[in-house]
């Protein structure tokens, strides 16, 4: 069987890259991966715990692979911690 990966690349510096479009993310990507609610109002809640460039880390961390984050046409890898 051929799997293929599927990456939607959402663009930081537009309207897709507020936080509360992210959230929103949250719920459609997880739920399009299968993530229980728990699972998906838990990434939510860390992200709302800290200022944006925490948001984005909290967002990649759930779903690097899945999701590119660009910012002025570059990948944007934020730093985890």
């Amino acid at each position: 069987m051929l799997y293929i990966k599927m990456v939607k690349i959402i663009d930081l510096s537009g309207p897709d890259g507020n936080a509360y479009a992210l959230l929103s993310y949250v719920n459609e990507i997880g739920r399009q991966l299968g993530f229980e609610s728990s699972r998906i109002q838990t990434i939510k809640n860390e992200m709302k715990k800290g200022d944006y460039e925490h948001l984005l880390a909290v967002f990649y961390k759930a779903f690097n692979g899945v999701v590119e984050l660009r910012r002025n046409d570059e990948v944007f890898v934020p730093v985890v911690a």
